[in-house]
């Protein structure tokens, strides 16, 4: 039986995982639930100015900046304020409606927002446009891992049926794939997880599959 995936979705998480041979095994069928507000000890609130978005679909905190990468029903663009909520600018697109995601570059102290799963726009910290560039590979999402390598998901858009193979993950420094990743294909339905490590730090990449 053919295999589609659903979803694939990637988190950098700060924290490490162990397991002989490279492979975590969790048991899913025993776990404990504790309640959230248990772990919340302080709360702050931020008042934004000029709220020009719907829907919220992804926030970054950079230094004093916060952007907000906000949807409404002609598309998705970015809000920049500063961390006291004041508006800065908004950055619209003429492809507004194939947005994909953005992310801050630290050592280039830049923002990049993806768009047509291969178009980076680049920008400086305060919105000034800096360039644009067309990538030869699909991408849908980008997390910078050090000065030279990032890592890119493909968003699955290099096959028309969206199957598995049209999903991977690639480390990259825009000049060459330094390492390509493949999810694993399945024949059940399940949950399948995925660790990369990233100068020591674990991608995790949680796969979900159903029968075709």
């Amino acid at each position: 039986m053919k295999t589609n995936i659903l979803l694939t979705l990637f988190i950098a998480c700060s924290y490490f995982c162990n397991g002989k041979n490279g492979v975590t095994r969790i048991d899913m069928s025993h776990y404990q639930t504790i309640c959230f507000d248990s772990l919340v000890t302080n709360i702050s609130c931020t008042k934004l100015e000029n709220k020009l978005f719907e829907q919220c679909i992804d926030m970054i905190q950079h230094k004093d900046f916060l952007y907000f990468m906000g949807s409404t029903i002609a598309g998705k663009s970015v809000t920049i304020y500063k961390n006291t909520g004041a508006f800065i600018k908004e950055l619209t697109f003429s492809d507004a409606l194939l947005v994909n995601s953005m992310c801050v570059i630290p050592e280039l102290e830049e923002l990049w927002v993806v768009s047509r799963f291969k178009i980076i726009n680049k920008f400086k910290l305060d919105g000034t446009l800096i360039k644009r560039v067309s990538l030869p590979f699909p991408c849908a999402n980008i997390i910078p891992t050090d000065k030279h390598d990032f890592l890119v998901y493909s968003g699955g858009t290099c096959n028309e049926r969206g199957n598995i193979e049209g999903h991977f993950m690639a480390l990259t420094d825009f000049k060459s794939i330094n390492k390509l990743f493949m999810p694993m294909q399945g024949k059940t339905n399940g949950l399948i997880l995925h660790i990369i490590y990233i100068q020591q730090i674990p991608i995790i990449i949680y796969s979900f599959f159903h029968p075709a």
